[in-house]
């Protein structure tokens, strides 16, 4: 049991383990083409906080292609849900939300490290 807290930590302490930077890092780790039951897609400006980045749940899709489409937000402006331009970086909190709602799930390192690991045959 120690090691899987172990493991935890490691994953909860990381420098950006909810950040698109964290995201495309461990999204760049994993085989590009390894299917995962959940991943992102439609990136967009979240409601709750128009200054961070939300992916709409994708079911199905390959980490290669998640991670094209994290890519694709580093240092790209997105329009907020009432207006405003907003940047987002490598630093920038990531939630799993559909367009145009609050909510959701924040996106983080351990969310993927759990999607993968469900696909895993044991």
């Amino acid at each position: 049991m120690s090691d899987l807290m172990n493991k935890l930590t490691e994953v909860l302490n990381d420098d950006y383990s909810d950040e698109l930077g964290g995201i495309v890092k461990e999204l760049e780790s994993l085989p590009p083409d390894l299917v995962l039951p959940i991943g992102i897609s439609n990136p967009h400006s979240y409601r709750g906080y128009y200054d961070q980045l939300a992916f709409e749940p994708a079911p199905n899709i390959t980490a290669g292609e998640c991670l094209k489409i994290a890519k694709s937000c580093i240092d790209k402006r997105f329009t907020g849900y009432k207006g405003g331009d907003f940047k987002m970086g490598l630093y920038t909190p990531c939630w799993l939300c559909e367009h145009g709602r609050s909510g959701g799930i924040q996106l983080s390192v351990f969310l993927i490290r759990l999607l993968v690991a469900s696909t895993e045959k044991r």
